[in-house]
């Protein structure tokens, strides 16, 4: 009961300071308050940006872009639990120096672009805690793969309202998008322009692995590198990332869920047309905790036919309130992604969704160009904690 007891707490302090902070920096929930330089539009209540070029021209973009968002982002960041337990330790320091030379030049050249120390975001690009869930339906007949999944992190009241959907178009590989915010380099929710996809699940119980490049930087890689699971796989198996969170992989034709620790790499598949994710312990191919068996349960029990909206409704099953920032659903086969941004108070996944057609911005049309269209509203499922308990596996 300890550590909801204290996201609850944390939740209500971080919800106060972060309306102070982003009332003292000038930090806007609208991206019409947003600095001219940079590319950016803003359509149906969402931010999305456009990079291209060397790992510091992108950085530095950015920075220039979002400065007032980034210094306040960067303030709060200075009170992450992860940052205050170890962020000056040898093991994380170790963590810091193996941040590759290209991620290095964009963290770096984007936090002189804000006007931020370069210490504060390179660690804060070092810290990957998302919690999070995530139920993926296999391709059935004409029915494409679908990747649904929360984001749950706090504070939901700095993290949902500052999210920008940033297109990356880098000199040297993949152009991908990142469902992110700004200064982040690390990626924990992403897609490619071969569909790939590819999200970050904290695992509660996992190892910490000194010495080895940031879990999120090496996504970062990932997009620009791989087209398939089987390439993705294969970047993270090449060495040890320094956390053991599960990463959930999906392109058009299949999906897994894999984990780095000691022992080297782990995978679990599909099992009966659907994988389920969340935070505790696997067993089995399986999750194991609350939210992980719930999804597990929805799957069960799935209707003949299941669409999007179905899926999107799992959601409002497995948040976990508070912290409910994003929510999503990706379709690598047509590279749609369907996002909904949350607060403390009202969790994205219950909240209004909107589908963004990427595939012609992945394959290089203009910002412009982009169809977002809104999605109806759907009934909330009933949450895990009312449906416990769940048989264990």
């Amino acid at each position: 009961m300890i550590a909801p007891f204290f996201t609850t707490c944390w939740t209500a302090v971080v919800a106060l300071g972060s309306k102070l902070l982003m009332l003292g920096s000038g930090l806007s929930v609208h991206a019409t308050e947003l600095p001219s330089a940079g590319h950016h539009i803003h359509r149906a209540g969402l931010t999305i940006a456009e990079y291209r070029g060397s790992p510091a021209a992108i950085g530095a973009a950015e920075g220039t872009l979002f400065a007032p968002r980034i210094r306040s982002l960067a303030s709060l960041m200075r009170w992450q639990p992860g940052l205050l337990l170890r962020g000056r330790s040898t093991r994380f320091r170790a963590t810091l120096n193996a941040i590759s030379v290209d991620d290095r030049d964009r963290i770096v050249a984007c936090a002189d672009a804000s006007g931020v120390d370069r210490e504060v975001l390179l660690r804060g690009n070092a810290v990957v805690d998302a919690q999070c869930s995530a139920l993926v339906a296999s391709a059935d007949g004409a029915r494409p793969l679908m990747v649904a999944r929360n984001m749950d992190f706090f504070p939901a009241d700095v993290l949902g309202p500052a999210t920008v959907v940033s297109v990356i178009r880098p000199d040297h590989g993949r152009t991908h998008v990142v469902i992110g915010w700004p200064g982040s380099a690390s990626v924990i929710s992403g897609m490619n322009d071969a569909g790939l996809v590819v999200s970050v699940l904290l695992q509660h119980h996992g190892e910490r692995l000194p010495g080895a490049e940031p879990l999120g930087l090496r996504l970062r890689n990932v997009l620009e590198k791989s087209g398939s699971i089987d390439e993705a796989i294969a970047q993270l198996r090449a060495a040890p990332v320094a956390s053991s969170h599960y990463v959930l992989l999906a392109d058009a034709t299949t999906t897994a869920v894999v984990w780095y620790d000691r022992d080297g790499l782990h995978r679990d598949d599909p099992q009966n047309g659907f994988l389920a994710a969340s935070n505790g312990p696997r067993r089995a191919g399986q999750p194991n905790d609350r939210r992980g068996r719930c999804l597990v349960h929805r799957a069960r029990h799935a209707p003949a036919t299941i669409d999007d909206t179905w899926l999107r409704q799992a959601l409002t099953a497995s948040y976990m309130p508070g912290i409910n920032a994003q929510a999503m659903l990706f379709i690598p086969a047509t590279r749609t992604l369907q996002l909904a941004i949350g607060t403390a108070w009202h969790p994205a996944a219950t909240g209004a969704w909107k589908a963004l057609q990427l595939g012609p911005i992945l394959d290089g049309a203009g910002l412009d160009t982009l169809i977002v269209n809104a999605l109806p509203s759907l009934p909330k499922a009933h949450h895990y904690p009312a449906n416990w308990p769940f048989p264990p596996h």
